[in-house]
């Protein structure tokens, strides 16, 4: 079995299952990327990118109740890599719902689907 050294974090273990895994979490970022928002299409959208802007205050609006603050503290941490709210927010949606088919399908795997 192919391994990579990850020191103190174990090992990243490249079995052909994690092999599919990564090539549809790929893929799946690949279609996402092309089709991200150029524009703040609605209230909340401008909300979470007000959030970035200007501040995290959930009683200004910045963004909505309940504030969602992982998210726009995941944001800030993309926003520090490209320097724009908006595309760090839609490029940081588009690797969130790719890594949720990885999710997906370790769920599927667990669970004995005819039984």
């Amino acid at each position: 079995m192919e391994a990579i050294r990850l020191g103190i974090h174990g090992v990243l273990d490249l079995s052909s299952r994690n092999k599919i895994v990564f090539a549809l979490f790929a893929l799946a970022l690949l279609t996402r990327l092309p089709l991200t928002s150029i524009s703040l299409d609605e209230v909340d959208s401008a909300n979470f990118h007000n959030a970035l802007t200007y501040g995290y205050n959930v009683p200004w609006l910045r963004p909505h109740p309940p504030g969602y603050p992982v998210y726009i503290f995941m944001g800030w941490i993309v926003e520090g890599i490209v320097n724009d709210p908006l595309r760090s927010l839609t490029l940081l949606s588009a690797i969130l719902v790719s890594l949720s088919g990885d999710a997906a399908i370790r769920h599927l795997s667990v669970v004995n689907v005819g039984s």
